[in-house]
């Protein structure tokens, strides 16, 4: 896992080179319990 900076208005989580959630596909941020079972 890493931080980096992204695109204007974008948060997206990506594990080992693979995008797990974008909030510009969701359309919101994710909620604790998303951001959990994402890195989980």
């Amino acid at each position: 896992m890493s931080l980096a900076k992204g695109r204007t208005s974008s948060f997206e989580i990506t594990v080992e080179g693979t995008l797990r959630y974008s909030k510009l596909e969701q359309g919101r941020f994710p909620t604790p319990e998303e951001v959990e079972a994402t890195l989980g």
